[in-house]
């Protein structure tokens, strides 16, 4: 099991903006991040609201089964 932490919405704010126009997708994990609760579907959808409150374009919050392998990253490119 891979140990995460949430990142700080600061940290996170203070890294995009210099991209006034990005838009951007918050991405959580079905397995590790989701057991301890820091990356899964509630906390995904938490960000994405803070994110949107902070005035970023969020187009969408997702989880895929395992963020730490990129097999996992091909459903977020085929939607």
């Amino acid at each position: 099991m891979i140990i995460t932490r949430p990142k700080p919405i600061k940290e996170i704010l203070s890294m995009v903006e210099m991209f006034p126009d990005l838009s951007i997708c918050v991405v959580g994990c079905g397995i590790c991040a989701r057991k301890i609760r820091t990356g899964g579907e509630a906390q995904v959808s938490m960000m994405t609201a803070q994110l949107q409150r902070s005035g970023l374009d969020v187009l969408d919050g997702k989880i895929v089964k395992h963020a730490c392998s990129t097999e996992s990253w091909d459903s977020l490119v085929e939607e």
